[in-house]
């Protein structure tokens, strides 16, 4: 029906100043009424109502139920008279015209939101009794004969869902319509607590599940909250609120949501706009003004930084000096479509997006739009009941699509905290947990059901955010130093010596004055005790561990008992100078004193103990660190050792690695011919002072550079020689055939760590993941001593003969495989070299041929095929049975022999066509028993064959 054939003018006549003002309300905001004025107005309906909108307006209007509400009259009797309240039902149906006035104006009459009024009965107060013709009715009877059911004292809905999981949007009834929804999440298999373990809130928890932004309104009080009657008449606490709205660029064409209207969930029309936006994102990068302009974008939202922030510059943008970008502008001059969920909010103030209008680039800020859509959610006081009644306002609905829902549900987080327990919380990231076995299985099994419960853990920044909270919740001083001295400080010192892991903390100034020292001792008591009962330890420092300033110097030693290699003891320290290695010798065996109750006895300073040999990698700040420990260790009248110089008495019990030494030289084979590196190689086993002056000669008077300065960099330290050469060293020989020759236990030590722990992580996370390493190490060793098994029985010093011998097999093999290669291509080089100089040569005699060939044939192709007659030269056929054949003698296939087309073939003619030379003398008789000349038949016609060949005929 079009908008002409409707009377207008009576139609808003019959519907009454409630239907028009309904009609204003749902169309207009209350802004635009307030700023219009009387346009607006109910008197000046006909000029801005649209008729056939408001025509379906009425018919939907009209048609909607409405609850019978009985009419009341109100007695004249005072209220004091009884303390019961009652009310009348008028009986029977009225005909009269002022009652259907009446009727009419109620059908035309807006519904109300809540139940409808009613008018009590006062009781007669001189009798107490009800006035007459009137009989008692109780309120919560009349309200449940109307259809009504009763939430509490004063709330009461048409209709009451029942629901055993959130939904992500809560339906909005219809004018006239009233639903309460009772959602009962007792059996659900999430926990729903908070950080500290507490239980959430139930209103807290439909919030967050909830894509629509509730927030504002009043979340009520838990004193005086109301009791609700479907959730067994518990006490309650009342929340209202309102929702926010929708965010979005003021760039937005607002024609998108305008007269939109939202009852139900709408998630198309939210990926239509979201469609749109990843289209100007990709218009963006396919226009060289679209990067221009977003790169500027980035400047301008960020403050300099220069000047500690107080810079006042401003970024500019200059046109193309060539090109035209009209063009590309027109491609931002149509409306953006950037939105920004109701949790971020105006915390986001621009958009991100480029905006051009009149070719000048503009900036797009964000707005917000209110949306009338409201919500009561009746929470227990209670946070152990798992269950609440929520009822949104009927008939306004909301003005917005919903969001996709990108925030972190309290069901996503929990899911993917036990996804982290289940991994580990100490050295994880969120590629280790996403890609650990047990997470695939979680998010399989049937907790995670609900994709979009969970479908904020795609992006990965929500899972880090997970993470790094419950390692903040670990660490609440952080994961540095300052967080490793509040556990050594909290923890560790309020525990017993025996069971602490951070034994010892040191800070030290730099001699330099440049910075702090900063020492941390961590070892296990048990695994500490073992230091006594060997008679060697080996040192070094791994890199790669932890993240930072800090980096492990790991102590190992081989368990002579149980065959096996064991780390005893780790020191953290953010320095690698003499200073700092003196503090980590000290601080470690003064922690091995305290937790073992005795010192470590050096055989060669207490003539007592076991340990002989620290074998070190030959970092000169550790071995004179080591000197400096040990001079305070001295004493000259019981190790008969009088110097006072570290670097001498560190020569008595130290070794350098030979692995070190060798891969030190490695850089010397670039530059030094297979003779020299060896000799470089093999100085340690020289055994005479003579030799080694004689190598040192050699070494300072080679013509590489690098070789001279290699040799007067090990010169420059008086221990170097001595630890690494058997023959110079002061340790007894027995000591030192029976130590190690490199330090191959701590490298295998560093990789198993590693892999047990991860790397780059936080120190305070480092020793925390190291300590649960050495507690496994630890239940190792004691059940291999309880239960007599050993982790590897093949352990044993034969077998490690055995192994040491197979692995140098393998490396000699692959050495000498690599020579032979070497070889192999070194000959081919050389014949490959000889065979390009021949075909030089080759070449260069083919140019001279050709040379002498023009000339002699002065420049004219000579046709080299014909014999000078202009006839082909006749080929010369071997064959007994031809004419001329000068050797009858030889035997020849018999006639019945048929030439094949690849085989040349010629006719045998008689003298008379083609006489014979005169040097050969043939014989008719012989032609007559050729095979071309039989009885059977005549070769050629009688025609033109002469009469003297004719035998036959």
């Amino acid at each position: 029906m079009s908008s002409s054939s409707i009377n207008l003018s009576s139609l808003l006549k019959v519907a009454g100043d409630d239907i028009i003002r309904a009609y204003r309300t749902k169309y207009f905001t209350t802004g635009i009424i307030e700023a219009s004025g009387d346009f607006l107005s109910n008197k000046n309906a006909i000029n801005w109502v649209n008729a056939e909108n408001f025509q379906h307006f009425v018919v939907e209007w009209l048609q909607v139920p409405t609850p019978c509400t009985p009419q009341i009259i109100e007695s004249s009797t005072s209220a004091s008279a009884l303390p019961l309240r009652q009310y009348k039902r008028q009986r029977g149906s009225s005909t009269s015209s002022e009652h259907s006035v009446v009727i009419a104006n109620k059908r035309l009459r807006r519904v109300s939101r809540s139940p409808p009024p009613i008018t009590w009965v006062t009781p007669n107060k001189s009798t107490g009794t009800p006035a007459k013709k009137h009989a008692r009715y109780s309120k919560h009877q009349a309200m449940t004969d109307a259809g009504w059911i009763q939430i509490t004292r004063q709330q009461w809905v048409k209709q009451l869902v029942e629901l055993t999981e959130i939904p992500t949007t809560w339906p909005i009834p219809i004018e006239g319509e009233s639903i309460g929804y009772i959602l009962d999440l007792t059996n659900s298999a999430f926990k729903f607590i908070d950080s500290n373990g507490n239980p959430l809130s139930m209103a807290a928890i439909i919030k967050n599940k909830c894509v629509d932004g509730w927030g504002d309104g009043s979340g009520g009080t838990k004193d005086a909250g109301p009791v609700v009657f479907p959730l067994g008449k518990i006490k309650t606490q009342r929340a209202i609120h309102v929702c926010r709205g929708h965010f979005m660029c003021l760039r937005v064409d607002s024609s998108l949501f305008f007269k939109y209207e939202r009852y139900s969930d709408d998630f198309k029309t939210f990926e239509e706009i979201h469609n749109a936006q990843m289209a100007n994102n990709a218009a963006e990068a396919d226009s060289v003004i679209g990067v221009a302009a977003a790169f500027y974008n980035s400047v301008a939202f960020r403050t300099c930084k220069f000047n500690d922030g107080k810079c006042k510059g401003q970024p500019i943008i200059q046109t193309f000096e060539r090109g035209s970008t009209s063009r590309d502008t027109e491609k931002y001059t149509g409306p953006c479509y950037y939105t920004v969920p109701p949790t971020v909010g105006l915390k986001q103030e621009k958009c991100p997006h480029v905006h051009f209008e009149n070719s000048k680039l503009l900036n797009g800020l964000i707005t917000r739009h209110q949306c009338p859509a409201q919500i009561i959610i009746y929470t227990p006081i209670d946070p152990s009941i798992r269950k609440a009644v929520v009822i949104t306002m009927p008939g306004l609905p909301h003005n917005n699509p919903p969001y996709a829902l990108q925030k972190l549900t309290f069901e996503a987080t929990e899911l993917y905290v036990e996804a982290i327990e289940a991994v580990g919380l100490l050295g994880s990231t969120v590629g280790q947990i996403d890609r650990a076995p047990t997470t695939k299985a979680l998010l399989a099994s049937q907790k995670a059901t609900d994709s979009k419960a969970t479908s904020s853990l795609t992006q990965h920044r929500v899972k880090q955010r997970i993470l790094s909270g419950m390692k903040q919740k670990q660490y609440p001083e952080g994961k540095d130093i300052a967080g490793v001295k509040h556990m050594y400080e909290n923890i560790e010192l309020k525990q017993p010596v025996q069971e602490r892991y951070i034994q010892s903390m040191h800070s030290e100034l730099c001699n330099d004055g440049n910075d702090q020292i900063d020492v941390v001792v961590t070892m296990l008591p048990d695994l500490a005790e073992l230091v006594h009962n060997v008679t060697s330890t080996q040192h070094d420092t791994t890199y790669k561990r932890v993240f930072g300033a800090f980096n492990e110097w790991e102590i190992v030693i081989w368990h002579p008992y149980l065959c096996r290699r064991v780390a005893i003891g780790r020191i953290y320290c953010n320095r690698e100078t003499r200073q700092a290695y003196r503090l980590i010798w000290t601080e470690w065996f003064k922690a091995i004193e305290r937790v073992t109750n005795k010192s470590v006895k050096f055989k060669a300073l207490h003539k007592e103990g076991k340990h002989a040999i620290f074998m070190v990698d030959g970092s000169a700040p550790q071995m004179q660190g080591l000197g400096d420990f040990l001079l305070t260790q001295n004493d000259p009248l019981v190790s008969r050792i009088a110097t006072k110089d570290p670097q001498i008495i560190v020569q008595y019990c130290s070794r350098i690695c030979n692995i070190h030494c060798q891969q030190g030289v490695e850089p010397l084979k670039a530059v030094c011919s297979h003779e020299d590196y060896n000799r470089i190689v093999h100085f340690q086993y020289i055994m005479t002072q003579e030799k080694m002056d004689e190598f040192t000669a050699w070494c300072l008077g080679h013509e590489q550079p690098k070789v001279r300065d290699w040799w007067r960099n090990k010169l420059a330290y008086p221990w170097y020689i001595p630890a690494l050469c058997r023959h110079f060293s002061k340790v007894p020989s027995a000591d030192w055939d029976l130590g190690p020759t490199n330090t191959n236990l701590n490298e295998q030590s560093h990789q198993a760590t590693n892999r047990a722990t991860g790397v780059h992580i936080p120190l305070a996370e480092a020793i925390d993941s190291a300590f649960e390493y050495d507690k496994q190490i630890s239940r190792e060793l004691q059940l291999a001593s309880e239960n007599c098994i050993l982790t590897n029985h093949r352990n044993t010093l034969t077998h490690r003969f055995i192994s040491n011998n197979h692995w140098t097999s393998l490396r000699i093999e692959r050495v000498d495989t690599a020579d032979r290669i070497r070889k192999e291509v070194t000959n081919i080089e050389i014949k490959l070299a000889a065979a390009l100089e021949e075909k030089k040569i080759a070449i260069e005699n083919v140019n001279q041929l050709r040379t002498e060939k023009k000339q002699v044939s002065s420049g004219k192709k000579i046709n080299l095929k014909t014999s000078g007659r202009g006839f082909p030269t006749p080929a010369v056929a071997i064959s007994t049975e031809k004419e001329n054949f000068p050797f009858p003698s030889l035997s020849l296939p018999s006639s019945s022999y048929h030439p094949t087309s690849a085989e040349p073939f010629y006719a045998s003619l008689p003298p008379e066509l083609e006489p014979p030379p005169s040097s050969y003398n043939v014989h008719l008789s012989y032609l007559q028993q050729s095979r071309l000349y039989t009885n059977s038949e005549p070769v050629f016609p009688s025609a033109t064959c002469p009469p003297n060949l004719r035998s036959n005929q």
